[in-house]
């Protein structure tokens, strides 16, 4: 088959959820279908194009001006389209994409997230392809109890506006798929359609990382995009509020806060025992040297590769109740499960007191990742459903 992904962003370097979700796709289908890839993007991404090149037969980078994605906003307010569909629409990075329909003779458009959707061609002689990922209506939600006062009118309209457009765009696609089981639940109830589960899966190269010292210099670390309003909101979480028991209960903790584009908001966690360190070229090390790993999550939605990775390594690894409905690990097996501070408080504690204890839970994590969540088992199984949306219609 020959298949167009169609992303928001350039898929490296692989920083953030849905860039490192696109790789992994596009390296494994790419070992059997001709793979032509458009996303929008900076000319700096032009750099990292030959990390792509191997697997795709052309690449395509859609460079949208900052006044023009102002301009998008100003425009999307007057409209009914979600802002963050309105932020990415782009007529150049539309007719890109009916150009290679028409040229290559594309038998399937990979969409990527809803936010792309406004500039794909519909109606050619094609098959259309969207991977949700996420419910992201249900995601900002969430985020809404979670918001200052002078953010929830904001909030409160894009909810709405998410709901309508991810119900409408269905209807356009030939096959719909999301990473988790809740969302996939939450959006056929919006759509009325079938939604395929292709979740995340984690690289080898966390299973089979060595650290060479067996020395800590952590207690706990939590990882993620930290520009990101939920892991914004889990990191304050866990220094504002469990932090505060743990010094009084245990002693001076080591924290390490590790992740792209910190918020101002995190950058002020920074202290002699908290390290903000900002874009890092490999998490694993950081991961390696760390006790525990705590993510203490109440918004955001779909499956956390942050878990994935952790619990990959054989770190003993702290969510909520929210953050595990799609990883579906056993609590007090593969994972601990908290949904407040004195749970994770009181937990967090015994663990770091209990080596033995801490290291059958990592060891738990660690076999149950590496039993379910596989790159190329999920890349087969979109693989398949790609070549069953092409064939229905032969």
């Amino acid at each position: 088959m020959k298949i167009l992904f169609a992303l928001s962003r350039f898929p490296y370097p692989l920083m953030k959820g849905d860039k490192l979700r696109a790789f992994q796709q596009i390296k494994h289908i790419s070992k059997n279908h001709d793979v032509y890839l458009v996303a929008m993007g900076e000319k700096s991404d032009t750099q990292h194009f030959d990390k792509l090149q191997d697997y795709c037969e052309s690449i395509h980078l859609i460079d949208v001006s900052k006044i023009r994605h102002g301009w998008n906003l100003l425009k999307g307010h007057f409209s009914k389209l979600p802002y963050q569909v309105a932020y990415f629409s782009s007529e150049k990075y539309l007719d890109k994409v009916k150009q290679i329909i028409e040229d290559q003779q594309i038998d399937i458009v990979y969409t990527q997230l809803i936010r792309v959707a406004e500039n794909i061609p519909f109606g050619l002689k094609t098959k259309y392809h969207l991977d949700y990922m996420d419910a992201m209506s249900s995601n900002i939600e969430r985020r809404f109890h979670h918001s200052k006062n002078y953010q929830r009118r904001f909030i409160k309209s894009e909810k709405e506006r998410l709901k309508e457009y991810e119900k409408e765009i269905a209807t356009k696609f030939d096959s719909l798929s999301a990473i988790s089981e809740p969302d996939a639940k939450v959006l056929e109830k919006i759509s009325g359609k079938k939604i395929n589960i292709v979740p995340n899966g984690v690289n080898e190269d966390f299973l089979n990382f060595e650290n060479p010292s067996n020395e800590k210099k952590y207690d706990i670390i939590f990882t993620g995009n930290m520009g990101y309003h939920p892991n914004i909101v889990a990191a304050e979480y866990l220094v504002n509020n469990i932090l505060p028991n743990l010094l009084e209960d245990y002693g001076p903790i080591k924290i390490c806060l590790a992740g792209t584009n910190p918020a101002s908001e995190v950058k002020k966690l920074a202290s002699e025992n908290i390290e903000v360190t900002g874009f890092v070229e490999d998490l694993r090390p950081y991961l390696a040297n760390s006790k525990l790993f705590v993510a203490p999550l109440f918004s955001g939605s779909g499956l956390q590769n942050k878990l994935l990775e952790s619990m990959a390594m054989g770190i003993p690894s702290f969510t909520t109740r929210l953050a595990n409905n799609a990883l579906g690990a056993e609590d007090e097996k593969h994972l601990i499960v908290c949904n407040d501070v004195m749970n994770f408080s009181k937990k967090i504690i015994y663990l770091l007191k209990n080596k033995d204890e801490a290291d059958k839970i990592g060891q738990g994590g660690r076999q149950y990742i590496k039993d379910n969540f596989s790159w190329e088992t999920f890349s087969d199984q979109l693989e398949l459903l790609l070549k069953e949306t092409v064939e229905r219609s032969k």
